[in-house]
């Protein structure tokens, strides 16, 4: 099955968000994993802007913060 550009994309967005995440959770725990994921991802989005390498995109933000987002709603919930 061949993947477009686009959802590879989104693929490595959500994957570097995880493990991010999951490092740093283990180290100082959810809460400030969840913010470094988030200052990772706008960093990450205001670069590609300023060097002209990308575009801002918002939907690239949303797919590298979700994954920390759903692994602490379910720490919550379970």
């Amino acid at each position: 099955m061949k993947t477009t550009l686009l959802a590879q994309d989104k693929l490595k967005h959500f994957f570097f968000g995880f493990f991010i995440f999951l490092i740093v959770s283990l180290i100082f725990g959810n809460w400030v994993a969840i913010s470094v994921v988030a200052l990772v991802a706008i960093a990450k989005e205001v670069y590609d802007k300023v060097t002209g390498k990308g575009f801002f995109e918002w939907l690239d933000m949303v797919y590298t913060i979700c994954p920390g987002i759903l692994l602490i709603l379910k720490t919550v919930i379970c």
